[in-house]
């Protein structure tokens, strides 16, 4: 019995000692109401994806640290329906510290995944904010995954195409009329 009470506090305190930072990715409910929108004034719904990123600072570079999402439709569009994915594991931060955050939101007919690239219908992200994390400090008790209060709401825009894409387009349309009137 001994050995295992031993075995249990070594297994407690290598886990404070690595620590493990955690946030709530689900946004309903949150303090300040932030939302998401569509320029024009329409609350994202379950046509868009979202996507939290982070950083240890506030300039980055910022990486993808939870699994794709979209958001609730009806009452809840505009916020945030993570699932069974709502707690976010933080690699490498420990809980009871700061990390930074930014909420990339995009229209789901212009691609799976951010780093796709919008090329057609709305996208966008949030201003960058900082979370005290919660989880596993580095010392003491586990504390509960940090709500995004920092986030504010905001909107997306829609995607231009460049303007080089454009030109490709018009010169493929024109090779196309021009080898039909031959």
């Amino acid at each position: 019995m001994k050995k295992l009470a031993i075995l249990a506090a070594l297994i407690m305190a290598t886990a404070y000692t690595y620590g493990q930072g955690q946030v709530n990715f689900s946004t309903f409910g949150l303090n300040g109401d932030p939302k998401v929108g569509v320029q024009g004034g329409a609350l994202c719904d379950s046509t868009f994806n979202t996507q939290l990123y982070g950083a240890a600072s506030q300039s980055g570079p910022f990486a993808p640290v939870s699994a794709v999402a979209t958001f609730f439709d009806g009452e809840g569009a505009g916020y945030v329906d993570a699932g069974e994915n709502a707690t976010v594991n933080i690699a490498g931060a420990a809980g009871n510290t700061p990390y930074w955050f930014e909420l990339r939101a995009w229209d789901k007919a212009s691609g799976n995944t951010w780093q796709e690239g919008p090329t057609s219908g709305y996208w966008g992200k949030s201003e960058v904010f900082s979370v005290t994390l919660g989880g596993i400090p580095a010392s003491g008790p586990p504390l509960t995954p940090a709500d995004l209060n920092g986030l504010k709401s905001f909107s997306l825009i829609q995607a231009v195409p460049e303007p080089s894409t454009i030109l490709l387009g018009l010169l493929g349309a024109a090779a196309l009329l021009i080898r039909r009137r031959q």
